[in-house]
């Protein structure tokens, strides 16, 4: 049984006097925070992540335009980038990342003009600079897809999407989210630490449990 926004917006209205009036919008972005950072404790347990479509390369050129992965993605870093080879499988390959202005520019020193690197061939590594990543050695073949792993986060909450946990998670979701609106209120007496410390002292309990006991009973019963 999943956990609903409005039993949870009640539930911290006993701590935080002010999450169902003025701070309801700061209620719900904790919310986030806190469903966000438990999906990213147990993506261990359920290989949680989220990638992008099969994105293909263009043959002799370093950069491939991620601009519209990335605006699709919500608060998420580039875990991996995978190429694969649609012609030979033997190719495929999840490519390593480099420094874009340290490790990757001395290879490419002018990535707008691949003839300026010296080897054109599989790709091995990837840098990131903005909206692009760059690839090298520069692909030699029109048969290459990139595609990329993000980190797994917890689906927008809104009026329409639950919270993705069982309901034996709410008590430690209350406590995260009363932690983080005392914190964004900027509260000085030690009430902040109180809350966000028990709120990962309960987080590291319930993961020894999925840790100790991997079994049906204990597997996380959530929607994604």
């Amino acid at each position: 049984m999943s956990i609903t926004r409005a039993e949870m917006l009640i539930s911290v209205g006993y701590y935080y006097k002010y999450a169902l009036t003025i701070k309801q919008n700061e209620a719900y972005e904790a919310m986030q925070d806190i469903a966000d950072d438990i999906v990213g404790s147990f993506d261990m347990f359920r290989d949680l992540e989220d990638k992008s479509a099969a994105t293909a390369v263009t043959q002799d050129t370093a950069a491939v335009d991620i601009a519209t992965i990335l605006a699709d993605l919500r608060h998420n870093r580039i875990s991996k980038v995978v190429l694969t080879d649609s012609a030979n499988d033997d190719n495929d390959r999840t490519l390593e990342e480099r420094d874009y202005l340290t490790e990757y520019l001395p290879l490419v020193p002018d990535p707008s003009d691949p003839s300026s690197a010296e080897r054109f061939d599989i790709p091995e590594i990837y840098a990131r600079y903005g909206d692009d990543i760059f690839l090298y050695p520069i692909p030699d073949l029109t048969t290459f897809f990139v595609t990329l792993y993000f980190d797994k986060v917890h689906p927008t909450i809104s009026a329409a999407q639950n919270i993705l946990f069982p309901s034996d998670f709410k008590k430690m979701m209350v406590m995260g989210v009363v932690g983080t609106l005392l914190d964004m209120a900027d509260r000085k007496d030690g009430t902040v630490n109180d809350k966000l410390q028990k709120y990962y002292s309960m987080k590291e309990e319930k993961i020894s449990q999925y840790q100790t006991k991997p079994n049906l009973r204990n597997s996380m019963k959530c929607n994604w």
